[in-house]
């Protein structure tokens, strides 16, 4: 998971020069080639778009994964055994406010839809000014999009950098009910209040012979608690019932508002109220 850079004491925790390597959430940029172009540069215009659509793919490649920073002011080299990219050291952003405007006009110009979440942050440091571009994993799919040529591309991002998504795997992404699912399940939790987890109506039980059964609760106040996740599924702990801890796995297609479950024989049913962070 991504840890956004919001000021200088978060980019030392996540930045040691001459160590940290780019990740699938992070990634390097001595500065954007070509942003501040002078008046009468020749092919100026395709120059400046050019270097839009390349900046819009840095940050594309984050929205349609799992989020990561952009820090543009942080030169990089490439280490010649693992043939990753390390932080080699600073190089000051001189007007941040300046390439603000610029990366949001390229933004607006190149992706679609061009709200998803993120924030520009510029960040001062002793070693020079860095401009941070924190983006949130977005639920829909972001594209760059060229009006004037009419051409679209989808990035990723991986553990080695950048890349492109082909026609299957596009189809794949949109598709993709499970990851959306677990973005708003993720932001929910991040956004809860409280230091529990609620579920409304407590935990449910189908009583009664078919045709005619009912839903009712089984145990009500029972405890909840969030443990195991991964890509497809997520695991519900929950306790005092029958006096025992009572494991319930749950796949993100089900998970945003509402599950089925099936535990030591007995078919329930929760709907979450209220998340927390653990």
């Amino acid at each position: 998971m991504a840890r956004y850079i919001r000021n200088a004491e978060d980019l030392d925790a996540v930045v040691t020069i001459g160590t940290t390597t780019e990740s699938l959430v992070l990634d390097f940029k001595r500065s954007i080639h070509n942003w501040d172009l002078p008046p009468g540069t020749p092919n100026r215009n395709n120059l400046k778009a050019e270097a839009q659509r390349e900046t819009c793919r840095d940050i594309a490649q984050f929205a349609n994964t799992e989020g990561g920073c952009l820090l543009i002011g942080v030169a990089e080299r490439l280490d010649p055994v693992t043939q990753l990219k390390v932080a080699e050291g600073f190089h000051s952003i001189a007007d941040p406010d300046a390439m603000t405007q610029w990366i949001e006009e390229a933004i607006r110009n190149y992706l679609v839809p061009a709200t998803f979440s993120r924030e520009i942050v510029p960040v001062p440091d002793p070693r020079g000014t860095v401009l941070v571009v924190n983006v949130a994993p977005s639920i829909h799919l972001i594209t760059s999009w060229d009006s004037q040529r009419h051409t679209m591309e989808c990035v990723r991002r991986t553990t080695h950098g950048r890349d492109w998504l082909n026609p299957d795997e596009l189809e794949r992404h949109i598709m993709n009910g499970s990851r959306a699912t677990k973005l708003a399940f993720d932001l929910a939790l991040n956004r809860a209040p409280g230091t529990e987890i609620r579920i409304a109506g407590g935990y449910w039980t189908r009583v009664g012979n078919p045709p005619n059964t009912e839903l009712r609760p089984w145990y009500p106040e029972a405890p909840v608690n969030i443990g195991q996740v991964s890509d497809q599924w997520f695991e519900l702990e929950f306790g005092r019932i029958g006096g025992a801890t009572v494991l319930s796995y749950s796949p993100w297609g089900l998970s945003s508002t509402h599950g089925w479950e099936q535990t030591n024989g007995y078919t329930s049913y929760c709907r979450f109220e209220s998340f927390s962070s653990i």
